[in-house]
């Protein structure tokens, strides 16, 4: 199988609101929308309300105090407006979708197969060559992967997804007590309940460059092979979910002791529940990648989400090329917004059903900066601003890269780590 074949746009962008047909779907000629409200009014009263003003009340985003609603299409302005004149309201925005782009990332001409594997290869000895002939892998914290999943079942990942002992799988009930229904492997918030079974891949593949073992058959990426992973899923087998699933999903990675948390995905849209979840992250002290899109673009001029909210726990991270040093041509950059590039061009990484792909995009470069976060947690048990400084103080500086990021400059996973 061509290896290009695989090549894909591993960003997922956001299908604007109201002609969308996002993951938790609102009923034909309805619209979903996400309310929030003041720190003192509890759920009950919440639901009251959205039903008062016309709503149907979905299932709550816990942690930032916002509820999920859906509104016929004919009531939606009388719905928005008296939300708007209600004081216990903060804000009314749709509920964005989001979605995996089915497009494949454009290859260089004459470009074969085996010349990308090589490439492949090259970028990811690149990053974690050193610390892979070194006689012990670094000691990694607990990481969340934010995503569509994880192949549970993948030998490459077996031990490397943080289980949650506590709970019974699949009995249908919440035995710890914590909020959340058969949250055992993870968890799943798009569907509301049960592990966070991947039927994508996306989320699969990052994982493994964060954690993969490497089996003796294929090589995989895994840059922390000692981190436990807590996969989240928000996204369903189409790569389809909405920006409160995302929303949700960082809010129960803190919440199940993530100390840095990756984010493969973007849309095009600020949203103040995604913000909202992000500043809780901030206030646990939790480091949050994210991705910088695979647009070509600008992100000072044209900003994504999340990378580009404006919050200092937050590390956008753009993609190197296959030579690891210059920009890759599908990267989007910024010289104020994107903090520093890493390998993300043909990476090979874990893939459903116990297999292996090689996919390009910063989905792939930003687990490689996340899972220098993590060795250095483990080893300095810094919060997020230590963090960010130590990995982008020792960045490897590129004159391709000035005016791309703002330490011109891409990953140094050894440098990071070991630098005192």
């Amino acid at each position: 199988m061509k290896v290009a074949q695989w090549v894909v746009g591993a960003l997922l962008s956001v299908v604007a609101g109201v002609g969308a047909t996002p993951a938790h779907a609102a009923q034909p000629g309805a619209v979903r929308y996400v309310v929030g409200v003041g720190a003192d009014v509890g759920v009950a009263e919440a639901q009251a309300l959205l039903r008062a003003a016309g709503g149907e009340a979905r299932r709550p985003v816990t942690g930032v105090f916002a509820h999920r609603v859906s509104i016929r299409l004919a009531r939606r302005d009388a719905f928005v407006a008296a939300l708007r004149r209600d004081p216990r309201v903060r804000y009314v925005e749709l509920d964005r979708a989001v979605r995996l782009p089915p497009s494949e990332l454009p290859r260089a001409t004459g470009d074969t197969a085996e010349g990308l594997t090589r490439s492949a290869r090259t970028a990811e000895r690149d990053v974690a060559g050193k610390v892979r002939r070194s006689p012990a892998t670094p000691k990694c914290a607990r990481v969340a992967v934010v995503d569509t999943g994880v192949d549970l079942d993948h030998p490459a990942l077996r031990g490397r997804v943080a289980l949650n002992r506590a709970e019974t799988r699949g009995n249908g009930r919440d035995d710890d007590h914590n909020g959340y229904v058969d949250d055992y492997g993870g968890y799943d918030a798009h569907g509301g309940r049960g592990d966070a079974e991947d039927t994508n891949g996306h989320g699969t593949h990052v994982v493994g460059i964060i954690a993969a073992a490497n089996n003796g058959k294929r090589r995989a990426v895994g840059l922390c092979r000692t981190a436990q992973v807590i996969p989240v899923r928000f996204m369903d087998s189409q790569g389809l979910g909405t920006t409160s699933g995302s929303a949700e999903a960082i809010v129960y990675a803190v919440q199940a002791g993530a100390t840095v948390i990756n984010c493969s995905y973007t849309t095009s849209t600020r949203t103040q529940v995604e913000y909202d979840a992000l500043a809780f992250a901030r206030s646990r002290g939790v480091l949050v990648v994210a991705a910088a899109g695979n647009a070509g673009n600008d992100n000072d001029r044209v900003p994504v989400y999340p990378a580009a909210h404006p919050l200092d726990n937050v590390v956008a991270v753009a993609a190197s090329s296959y030579d690891n040093i210059g920009l890759a041509p599908f990267s989007n950059w910024g010289r104020r917004t994107v903090a520093l590039a890493a390998a993300g061009s043909g990476i090979n990484s874990t893939w459903l059903r116990g297999g292996y792909r090689s996919m390009s995009g910063t989905s792939m470069a930003a687990p490689a900066v996340a899972a220098a976060a993590a060795a250095i947690k483990a080893r300095r048990g810094w919060k997020y601003g230590k963090l960010r400084a130590q990995i982008l103080s020792t960045v490897s500086r590129h004159a391709t890269l000035r005016d791309r990021t703002t330490t011109t400059g891409r990953l140094n996973f050894e440098r990071a780590v070991n630098t005192s």
